[in-house]
This record gives C-alpha cells, structure tokens and sequence, in this order.
C-alpha cells in the first residue's frame, strides 16, 4: 500500500508540472538501406533488357525468313500469290506423278531465271475441283498442304514443281503477281515486225515449264517466210506471249475478242515458234466484234461437247415445234436423264475446223450482214459424224466442209443465237428451223 501510494504521489506531480517542461518520448528514426534499393533495380533493369533482347531477335529473325521466303507456312497450311496456267503435263507424266485429275497449276511468281539457278519451287500442280477455265490468266491466292509422297520428291524430276491440295483459292488483282517483265525487250532489226488480228484465246502449254499461254485465231492468215519446217508457210493459228505485265492484262482484258498485236515471230521451244507481243490494239467494242465474239464462244462449246453451255447461248425457245426440239435435245423426256446431242447416231458429231465465210469477189470480206436488227453470219465448217457400219464402224469418219447459217439478235442488251441451219439455194434467209444445224 505504501508503495502505491508513493507512485501516485509521484504521478500527481508530474501530471501538476507545466506542459511546456514535460519530456515526450519521439520514436528512433529508421535507416534508408540504399544498398538493397540499388541492388534490387538493378535487378529489374537487367531483366527488362534481357527479354527485349530475347524479343527483338525472334522479331529479326522472323522477318528476315518471311523476306527470304516468297511463299509462308503457317501452321502446316502454305499459302502462294501468282497466276493460274493449264499443267502443261501429258497423260504419261499425270499417270506418274499421280496427278490424273489435275489440269492447273500455279506459277509466275516473279523471276524466273533467278528462282531456276537458286533452286526454288516455280510453281504448284492444284489438286483441286475449285479451279476451272475461268481463273486461267488471272492472279490468285492460294492456301493448302503438300501431299506427304511430295514433301521429299525431287523436284527437278516434276519441272521443278510440287503439288498443293488447295483448301483456299482467291482471285485477287493482277497488280499483286508479276509474271512478265517491266520493261519492253530491245528489237533485233534484223526481224520483221508484223502486225496481226485475230481473236485472242488461251492456250494450253506444251509442257509445265514452257509459256504458251495465249494463242491468236487469225482473221487473216499470214505467210511465215522461215518457219520451222524450212519453206515458207501459212499460219492461221499463232501462240502469243507478251512482253510485259502491261500487255498481259490488255490481253486477259479482251479475252475470247479480236485484237490486233504486233511484235515479231520468234524461235522457242522445241524448234517451235512463237509471237513475241510488243504491243496490243484493242478494236472498237461494236456490234460486230461483239457477234463474232459470240460466234468463238458458240463453236467452241461444240468442240468442247458443252451441251448445257451451247444452249444456253440461244434465245429461248417459242413455238410449240421449237420446244419439243428443245426438250429432245436436252433428253428431258421421262427415263432419259441425260442431253441426246452429241450421244446418239444423228447428233453425233465433231467439228475440227471452223472459220467465218467469206466472199470472193470484190473484195474478200467476212460474210457478216446485218439486215434491220438481225445479223446473218456464214460459218464454214468441217466435221466428221459417228460411223455405226463397216468398214468404220466406232470411228468419226465422212468428213466434209459445209457452210452454215447462224441468225443473231439482240436480246436485253445481249447478242444470242435465233437460228442455226445449213445454208442451201432454199434457205439462205429466215431458213431452215431454229436447231437444224445441231443434227448431222
């Protein structure tokens, strides 16, 4: 007791003592360990710059192998820009390469002579059902995998050359691909320049590697003075190859229409010859460059056996003889199923050569007249029917050349056929029925 007493009295004076003289107890300040500071941002800068190090050179080396590499593989898919061109391969080259079904490939990727000597792929055979005859010419973006037998195939033995199953195809701008030159070629005087109009086509090449790509039908035959077979020679029929970028869209431009190109007959593969373009003179697009167009197309699709095209390049049937015509021809009778032209004994029948008639006398000039709305066009054509007896029997044979009327008119802005029939003294107008001429 005397001993709490004793605290409290001393408490009681401390608490009476002035404020000002009374003593406060301030917390010991702690020291700054610059050491550990220094050593742990030392520490952080060292491990930024090691993994903008690390990044930077995968980024390096990324691109550097992109701009080395004209053609990227991403996740096993491979992806190439360039122009669609027939293979070029023989039914005996298809049979072993294991390519049967495929007639495209993929190539022009740029130069070359400097793509040959480093060694690199120059192009991709398409297996594919989603490239047809309307991408040919055209610049394209394709996507796809090689077949496992191609991956270690050596391509020299394939024209330099591997396969792609196509999972993607895309026709972009011509201005992406760069098959042709920049440039014009420097003339050799000692040619001569000729001049040539026809109706340009494409071609199909003679081989892989070699560019036939385009051909020209000449509306008028030419004499090639040192042709390959030593003696002058009549040419009506001339491949094509264009000098330039330039004067190959002026020609994809005007596909399946008559131009006029000039250049120079030049010797090229195989002691074949070739025409070299330096230049390209589009006609007027009138009415008659339009019907002769038509007129191609049309033929065509009867050297190719497409029924469903040809037909569709006529007007619609009418009378009730022309409709039972139609129906026949298509085979859409019960239990036919199938087109009868071109599969029984009396439409049977191939056409080998065709050209636009033309007058003797005065002055040589096509036989295309129009007469009010209507154009009266004469085709001579050579054919040759199916032959069912002996001494032929299974082979085309009789072959002759006949000329042919096609009437055309104008149909909501568009030339068609109204009438095809063979000409004879009793039928050279508004003749013979609408579909005579499709039975042999």
């Amino acid at each position: 007791m005397e001993n709490q007493i004793n605290m409290g009295d001393q408490n009681s004076q401390q608490v009476g003592q002035n404020p000002s003289s009374q003593s406060v107890q301030i917390p010991e300040k702690q020291k700054v360990n610059y050491w550990v500071i220094s050593t742990v941002l030392l520490l952080v800068v060292f491990v930024a710059v090691g993994s903008w190090f690390v990044w930077n050179s995968k980024t390096k080396n990324k691109i550097s192998s992109d701009q080395q590499r004209p053609i990227a593989n991403q996740v096993n898919q491979l992806e190439a820009t360039g122009v669609i061109r027939t293979s070029g391969l023989s039914e005996e080259e298809k049979q072993k390469f294991g390519l049967t079904t495929v007639n495209y490939q993929i190539t022009d990727f740029g130069d070359y002579q400097k793509a040959y000597q480093e060694g690199r792929t120059q192009g991709y055979y398409l297996i594919s059902n989603k490239v047809n005859d309307e991408l040919l010419g055209k610049c394209v973006r394709v996507a796809g995998t090689i077949p496992e037998e191609w991956k270690n195939t050596n391509k020299s033995d394939a024209y330099n050359r591997s396969a792609l199953s196509v999972t993607k195809i895309e026709k972009i701008d011509n201005s992406n691909c760069n098959p042709y030159s920049q440039t014009q070629p420097t003339a050799d005087n000692a040619q001569e320049k000729l001049v040539l109009r026809g109706i340009v086509v494409h071609g199909k090449r003679p081989a892989p590697d070699i560019g036939y790509d385009y051909q020209l039908k000449l509306v008028e035959p030419f004499v090639d003075k040192f042709s390959s077979a030593g003696s002058p020679q009549k040419v009506s029929l001339v491949d094509a190859i264009p000098s330039t970028n330039n004067l190959w869209n002026e020609l994809e431009n005007n596909i399946n229409k008559e131009i006029g190109i000039e250049g120079y007959m030049v010797w090229g593969y195989s002691e074949s010859k070739y025409f070299q373009i330096i230049n390209v003179k589009v006609t007027n697009n009138d009415e008659e460059t339009e019907v002769k167009s038509l007129i191609t197309k049309f033929e065509k699709y009867i050297q190719d056996r497409n029924v469903k095209g040809l037909m569709s390049l006529f007007t619609p049937a009418k009378t009730k003889e022309e409709i039972a015509s139609y129906r026949n021809i298509m085979g859409q009778d019960p239990d036919v199923g199938a087109p009868r032209l071109f599969n029984n004994v009396t439409s049977n029948f191939i056409i080998t050569n065709w050209k636009i008639a033309r007058r003797e006398y005065p002055d040589n000039k096509e036989l295309i007249i129009k007469d009010n709305n209507k154009y009266f066009v004469t085709v001579d054509e050579t054919r040759k029917s199916w032959c069912n007896a002996d001494p032929c029997a299974g082979t085309y044979s009789f072959e002759n050349t006949s000329p042919y009327i096609l009437e055309i008119v104008n149909v909501n802005s568009q030339w068609m056929v109204d009438k095809y029939y063979l000409m004879n003294q009793g039928n050279t107008r508004n003749g013979g029925p609408k579909y005579e001429a499709l039975m042999f």
